[in-house]
C-alpha cells in the first residue's frame, strides 16, 4: 500500500508541474506583448503563436457553455489561468493527504513496537505522548509536518534508549513443601527466614540490581552475565555453609537456578515483579528444568562469559534454547 501511495504521489507531483507550466504558458500571452522585437526570438515567437492557437481553440470550444467575453474583452485566457490554479490547488490537497498518509504508514509500524515495548514495563503516560504524536502527524498540515515528525522520532530514540542487555537469575527451593511436612513449624519458620536473609545478602553482595520474591521463587537483574553466574555459584557455595551450619530442619536445603541475557526495557523505578519479557520468562523455565543444586543457563548467555570453568553442554533444549549447566566440585 505505501508503494501505490508513493507512486501516485509522484503522478500527482508530476502532473502539478505540467499545470504550472500551463499557467505559464498561458501568462506569456500577456508578457509577450511586452518583449520588443519579439520576431528576433524565433522560439519566442512560435511559443506566442502557439498560446494564441491554443486559446483560440479554447474559445471555440467553451463559448457554447459559458461567455468567453465581458464588454468586448476576450476572457479565454484569464478563465483557462484560473481553471488550472483551481485544478492545481485540488491536486496540491489531495498530495497532502497522501503525503499524511505515508507519514502516517511510515511511523506506525514503529510505533507498534514502541508501544508493544512500554506496555511491558506499564509506561502508559508514554504510550500516551506517542498516540498523541501519531493522531496530530495524521491531522498535521505539511509546515507542521516536519516538526512532528522530528518530535515523534526524537521520543522513540529516548525510549530505545531505554533498552538494556541485562542478565537475570531465577531461584527456587527443589521441594520446600517436603522440607515443611512433619517439621517443627518454629524450627521451619527458623530455616526460611534465615534461608532468606542469606539469599538476601549474596544478592546485595553480587550487585544485584533488583529482585524480587513469591511463592514460585526469585528472580533478580544484573548488569551482566558474569555478575549473575557468580552470585549463582556464591548462591551454591553459601547453601553448603547453611545446611551444615544454620537450618534446623532434617532435609538440607535445594535448590534450582536459571539464568538468561538479553535486551530489555529497563525502568529502574519499576518493580521488577512487573516487567513481563521472553527473556525474563527463558530464565524462569531454565530454572524449573533445572536439576537440584544446579544452574542452568541459555547457550546464547554462556558465549559471553569470561569464566566457562565447570560448565557442560547439556543435551537438554529448555523454549528452543540449548542449555549448559554447572554443578559445585
Amino acid at each position: 500500500m505505501t508503494i501505490l501511495l508513493r507512486m501516485g504521489d509522484s503522478i500527482l507531483r508530476a502532473i502539478k508541474i505540467l499545470l504550472s507550466l500551463a499557467i505559464f504558458f498561458f501568462l506569456f500571452g500577456y508578457l509577450k506583448n511586452y518583449i520588443p522585437e519579439i520576431k528576433q526570438y524565433p522560439y519566442l515567437e512560435k511559443l506566442a503563436h502557439q498560446e494564441q492557437s491554443v486559446t483560440h481553440y479554447l474559445r471555440n470550444s467553451i463559448q457554447p457553455f459559458i461567455p468567453t467575453t465581458i464588454m468586448t474583452i476576450d476572457i479565454t485566457r484569464p478563465l483557462s489561468i484560473l481553471f488550472l490554479i483551481f485544478l492545481s490547488s485540488i491536486l496540491g490537497s489531495t498530495r497532502e493527504k497522501i503525503r499524511s498518509l505515508i507519514y502516517q504508514r511510515k511511523h506506525q509500524q514503529a510505533y507498534k513496537e514502541t508501544t508493544d515495548k512500554l506496555k511491558k514495563i506499564s509506561r502508559g503516560d508514554v504510550i500516551d505522548q506517542l498516540e498523541h504524536k501519531l493522531h496530530a502527524l495524521e491531522r498535521s498540515k505539511k509546515k507542521d509536518r516536519k516538526q512532528l515528525v522530528k518530535e515523534f522520532i526524537t521520543l522513540k530514540k529516548e525510549i530505545d534508549s531505554m533498552g538494556r542487555h541485562l542478565a537475570f537469575l531465577s531461584i527456587d527451593v527443589v521441594d520446600s513443601t517436603l522440607i515443611k511436612k512433619g517439621g517443627d513449624p518454629i524450627d521451619i519458620a527458623y530455616d526460611f527466614d534465615h534461608y532468606n536473609t542469606a539469599l538476601k545478602q549474596v544478592l546485595e553482595r553480587c550487585h544485584c540490581l533488583k529482585f524480587s520474591s513469591n511463592p514460585d521463587g526469585t528472580m533478580a537483574c544484573f548488569t551482566d552475565v558474569d555478575a549473575a553466574v557468580f552470585c549463582g555459584q556464591e548462591i551454591l557455595r553459601e547453601l553448603i555453609h547453611f545446611n551444615a551450619e544454620i537450618k534446623h530442619t532434617k532435609m538440607d536445603f535445594k535448590v534450582r537456578i536459571g539464568i538468561n541475557s538479553g535486551v530489555i526495557i529497563y525502568d529502574a523505578e519499576e518493580p521488577l515483579a512487573h516487567a513481563v519479557d521472553r527473556v525474563i520468562d527463558i530464565a524462569a523455565h531454565m530454572q524449573k528444568h533445572a536439576e537440584p543444586n544446579t544452574i542452568f543457563i541459555a547457550k546464547h548467555a554462556i558465549e559471553p562469559l569470561i569464566h566457562r570453568e565447570g560448565f557442560n553442554q547439556t543435551d537438554k533444549t529448555v523454549d528452543e534454547v540449548q542449555v549448559y549447566s554447572w554443578k559445585p566440585p
